[in-house]
């Protein structure tokens, strides 16, 4: 496992050797042998403080082989771009894309991530033959910290412009504040920030076209392709709509929910809302055995034995893990098809099981796995909270409340969050932003006088 990712960083070492190779005047100093294993001793320790943050705080990135490949490979690429820039334009060291990498990086992990690669790429560029004696420290900074900080959420291409303009600003200032320490002239400043600016533009515009790739390579679903798989005009989501549309209609209900809890406590609201809209498809395969399908008096489980019930309810999981991998819903999104139920009892059919023989309870378990991320976990609570709540004659707050807390309290006693990473501190701020919402949800309304072309709680009888 190590050697294998610590290779990578070799890699990425002897593609700056070969980048940045030594200059007549270091060959002069010494033989070409020890300034190549010096130079590469020390180009490999400082990619290698990048390499142990990763190690140390973002082991799930580090034993990803995919997404390690990819770090080495982004880092490679600016390497090269940087020495091709450098022989085109001496002296330009606005021109060093390390905004592009620094987009990417934030997009697909965050901004602290991106923050440290842009540290790492601006001192280890800095060091090289050609480049040393001029700002590249401070122009990679500045740039590529601007970059990080002005692409933290992504929810809309506009967004794309202010990170143009942070970086051009960021750039801008630098050449100021350099401008004024050593004397520059007025056009030598414009040009330095005219040269930022075109590397801002360079650089967004590159890296929203790489995304996809990017994306494809580390298997990582960024907030863009979530608000893609949120359009109601999405293949399932359209059928869901026409074809179940009492499922689509709790689907929705539920991703309210669950997007304020999780942004309540941290978790990724817009991850929770879209694996609600598709945590139920697998009811396409046969919606009406699902009682939000179906018509008043027309339940087709009453002709069924309880183990054939709770049989085709259990399917809906398979089924619907079937449809996303034939859609190719990323796995972030699948998580929540099984997830959502853990390895809970269908209760309901167990009982009336029970009526007639001695069942085997397991044939009425939902298959599993738990929840292993707050976001699945918050979607089993609203899942079952949901639909507990459309059975409450008053749904008052104080018994909007306590139908909450006992549902909460069922799931964590029956050890479906135990595999989560939720708190009890999260727990109560769950429970809060449920009954916020579910209160006002499911709320009276007035009874609007019939003579007055209204309709009474008594209409049709």
């Amino acid at each position: 496992l190590h050697a294998a990712r610590w290779g990578l960083l070799l890699g990425v070492g002897l593609v700056t050797r070969l980048a940045f190779p030594p200059t007549a005047a270091d060959l002069a100093a010494g033989g070409i042998g020890p300034i190549f294993v010096g130079s590469l001793l020390r180009d490999g320790m400082l990619l290698s403080i990048f390499w142990l943050l990763l190690l140390n705080y973002r082991r799930e990135t580090y034993r990803e082989w995919r997404e390690m490949v990819f770090f080495a490979g982004l880092f490679a690429l600016v390497i090269v771009l940087s020495a091709a820039l450098v022989r085109s334009f001496p002296g330009r060291p606005e021109l060093l894309p390390i905004p592009f990498a620094t987009i990417l990086i934030t997009v697909l992990y965050n901004g602290r991530v991106s923050v440290f690669a842009a540290a790492t790429l601006a001192i280890l560029l800095g060091e090289q033959p050609g480049l040393h004696e001029i700002h590249v420290l401070f122009y990679g900074l500045a740039g590529g910290i601007a970059a990080a900080l002005s692409m933290r959420v992504v929810r809309r291409r506009s967004q794309v412009y202010l990170t143009i303009g942070a970086v051009t600003g960021a750039d801008a200032l630098a050449a100021v504040a350099l401008g004024l320490m050593f004397g520059w002239r007025p056009e030598t400043i414009v040009q330095s920030a005219v040269a930022g600016g075109i590397t801002a533009l360079g650089s967004a515009s590159v890296a929203i076209i790489l995304l996809p790739v990017c994306e494809s390579l580390t298997r990582i679903t960024t907030d863009l392709t979530l608000l893609e798989l949120s359009d109601p005009s999405q293949k399932l989501l359209r059928r869901l709509a026409t074809e179940a549309p009492g499922t689509y209609a709790h689907s929705v209900s539920m991703a309210n929910v669950c997007e304020a809890a999780c942004n309540a406590i941290g978790a990724n609201g817009l991850l929770a809302r879209v694996g609600c809209y598709y945590h139920d498809i697998g009811k396409l395969k046969a919606p009406q055995y699902f009682v939000e399908n179906q018509i008043h008096g027309g339940n087709p489980h009453d002709k069924l034995k309880p183990e054939q019930s709770a049989q085709i309810v259990r399917s809906h999981v398979p089924d619907g893990l079937q449809l996303a991998a034939e859609a190719g819903l990323p796995q972030v999104i699948r998580n929540f098809i099984p997830e959502h139920h853990g390895t809970s009892r269908l209760e309901y059919f167990l009982d009336r099981a029970r009526g007639r023989v001695d069942p085997d309870a397991e044939e009425f378990r939902y298959p599993g796995p738990r929840p292993r991320s707050a976001e699945t976990a918050i979607a089993m609570l609203a899942d079952s909270t949901e639909a507990a709540l459309r059975v409450l004659e008053d749904p008052t707050p104080g018994r909007v409340r306590e139908a909450v807390e006992h549902l909460v309290e069922q799931k964590v006693a029956s050890g479906q969050l135990r595999d989560t990473p939720l708190t009890l501190h999260d727990l109560d701020r769950i429970t809060e932003e449920f009954v916020r919402i579910m209160t006002g949800v499911y709320h009276n309304r007035l009874d609007y006088p019939s003579e007055s072309g209204g309709i009474t709680a008594g209409f049709g009888k």
